[in-house]
């Protein structure tokens, strides 16, 4: 399953936070006895200054300090880019833009964006809006994160001519020095209308990503034994197909105590390019259990080919057991010229608003499949956390 030069003649719109002021000071003292005065050299600070970034494609310039990491998303219609503070996880400033042709006015479309368009559309919940001097708008929101805790962040959406620049920023829970950094990173975000990038949709923007690996779509559901799931879906957004991928999750109580850890794989031997592979996270009966985190760890470039649809058909039929159990049966054809080896069905439950209630897999019970050649399987799901609305089926096979 799919998921769907230099800047010239720009045009600077200055965008504006309500943010803490910044106090900042530096003592440096030197002291020494009697005799004559030895100054030792003292080693220079790291470089913390800030260093203009531009996408790529000339599409925007903003500055950041040299110490963050930057992932780059580069298409033909969509530039983004996020970047994170030193040893963070997740991105605190995201930028993107695309060229796309408004059919009405600006408000109309952050009205769409905020409701249709926003990558984190169904976890996020606008609060207030206000129209900047330069015409463009400030949103503040509150996020969802896949823990279940609130972030706040705060989206500007500008024009210049064609382009449409969407900047989200998470405001710091921290330092009035982190306040006063992302203030001046959000002043330095400009547009380049005559980058190279293709016209195209307004919905183009849903596609913007933060890191090749995404957490997507995630449940967190108890069973009637005390049993607590965490499901969802892993979405590579590179253009190379990635394994050994691991998810890292936490427990907390109320005194925010980890009473529990799990490490487990995403589920299949890779991710290919656009694609997806759920995960299922089981802990049983962690009755303090209030909040959890979830991690991304590793992902490495896939170095012996998998065989799947390219070669790989597949069946299934599915029916519910009088115990409420989704049961899929079906066949597997090798349509392709090499020998699948080991083949690997994984199962992803979705409930009406998309979102994962239950995963699976099983290995085959022939550990190989011959060219022309058809296998049955059936895979049972017993335990789900909602009402099933579709299910997905892949199969993966080792050369």
């Amino acid at each position: 399953m799919g998921i769907p030069p230099n800047l010239k003649n720009k045009k600077i719109h200055s965008l504006f936070l309500l943010w803490l002021g910044l106090c900042a000071l530096v003592m440096i003292g030197c002291t020494g006895g009697g005799g004559a005065v030895v100054f030792a050299p003292t080693p220079l600070p790291p470089d913390l200054s800030a260093i203009a970034y531009d996408h790529p494609r000339g599409a925007f310039r903003i500055s950041v300090p040299r110490t963050w990491s930057v992932y780059t998303q580069d298409t033909n219609t969509l530039a983004s880019a996020s970047f994170t503070p030193p040893n963070q996880t997740m991105p605190m400033v995201t930028a993107t833009a695309a060229k796309v042709t408004l059919s009405s006015t600006l408000l109309d479309f952050i009205n769409r964006y905020q409701l249709d368009l926003r990558p984190d559309a169904p976890r996020y919940t606008e609060q207030a809006r206000q129209q900047m001097d330069d015409g463009s708008w400030r949103l503040s929101g509150l996020r969802e994160t896949a823990g279940g805790l609130l972030e706040q962040v705060n989206t500007f959406v500008l024009q210049t001519g064609e382009m449409i620049g969407v900047l989200d920023v998470v405001l710091p829970s921290g330092t009035e020095a982190q306040s006063t950094e992302l203030e001046q990173i959000v002043n330095t975000f400009s547009l380049n209308p005559d980058a190279e990038l293709a016209p195209t949709e307004t919905t183009v923007l849903i596609a913007a990503a933060q890191a090749d690996l995404e957490v997507r779509d995630v449940s967190a559901w108890w069973t009637s034994n005390g049993v607590f799931f965490i499901t969802g879906e892993v979405l590579n957004h590179s253009g190379t197909a990635l394994t050994d991928i691991t998810l890292v999750t936490n427990l907390y109580d109320t005194a925010g105590n980890t009473i529990a850890q799990a490490n487990d794989h995403v589920m299949g031997y890779a991710i290919l390019p656009g694609e997806f592979a759920p995960f299922s996270l089981r802990f049983d009966q962690p009755t303090d259990a209030v909040r959890y985190t979830l991690t991304l760890d590793g992902g490495v470039p896939l170095e012996d080919p998998i065989i799947t649809e390219d070669a790989l058909t597949w069946t299934f039929e599915s029916t519910r057991t009088d115990e409420g159990h989704l049961l899929v049966n079906g066949e597997v054809t090798n349509t392709g010229n090499r020998t699948a080896r080991n083949a690997l069905l994984t199962i992803t439950v979705f409930d009406e608003n998309g979102d994962v209630i239950a995963a699976g897999f099983i290995l085959l019970d022939d550990t190989r499949i011959d060219p022309d050649q058809t296998v049955p399987y059936s895979i049972r799901v017993p335990e789900i956390g909602g009402e099933p609305a579709n299910f997905f089926i892949n199969v993966q096979a080792q050369q």
